[in-house]
Formats: structure tokens, sequence, C-alpha cells
């Protein structure tokens, strides 16, 4: 399974960042319009998205700034014991594109998920 690194935000903000871009109210932005947006949005920029499982059990979104192979990783596996993606200064541009955009709280995270 793949190793990705990149910064993570919850449902609620992908689909609040939806929202305000749309200049909707968050209620009526569902989940699927929101990854859409965020899929073309980032697509304009050459970046991916991804749900992730981080902590283990909880998924969340996925900017994703890095890619690898985990040989060693099973399902159901903490992501924390996964070989860790260093933030360079690629990491630090996404960050602060995220940022302007509204997104807050961000993490920057190594994780498995799909591309």
């Amino acid at each position: 399974m793949p190793r990705l690194g990149g910064w993570i935000m919850t449902f609620e903000e992908l689909i609040a960042w939806a929202a305000r871009v749309k200049d909707k109210p968050v209620e009526d932005v569902k989940f699927p319009e929101a990854f859409m947006h965020a899929l073309v949005k980032l697509e304009n920029v050459k970046m991916d998205i991804s749900c992730v499982s981080y902590p283990a059990g909880v998924s969340k979104i996925m900017v994703v700034t890095r890619y690898g192979e985990s040989r060693i990783w099973k399902f159901g596996d903490d992501p924390k014991m996964l070989p860790q993606f260093k933030m360079g200064k690629k990491e630090e541009r996404v960050r602060r594109a995220l940022e302007n955009e509204g997104i807050k709280g961000l993490e920057f995270v190594t994780s498995h998920g799909q591309l």
C-alpha cells in the first residue's frame, strides 16, 4: 500500500473550504461536491488528494506532497509507525497556499492511502 505524506484536514474542514469558495452555507455543501472542488482546485497546481486514516481508524483528507511504498504495512496498523516523510520547501509552500484559502489547523503527517 502506498505511503503518503502531506497536510491533513477533517471532512468538515474540507466541506467548509468548498462552502467558502462557492459562497454557500456549509449545510448546503455535501462531501462529494467538496471532494470534487478540492480535486479540481489541486489539479490546477499539480497536487493530489486522498482519504487517509490518521490516527489509525480516523478518516481524514490529505493534500499529498510525498509518495512512497510501504511493504511492512497491513490494514489497521498505526500510521505513526510508518517511516516518516520530512517536510521541505514544497510542503511549506502548500501549507501557506492552503492557509490562504482559509484552512486552519493543518498537520503534516505520513499515512497510508491510495491516489
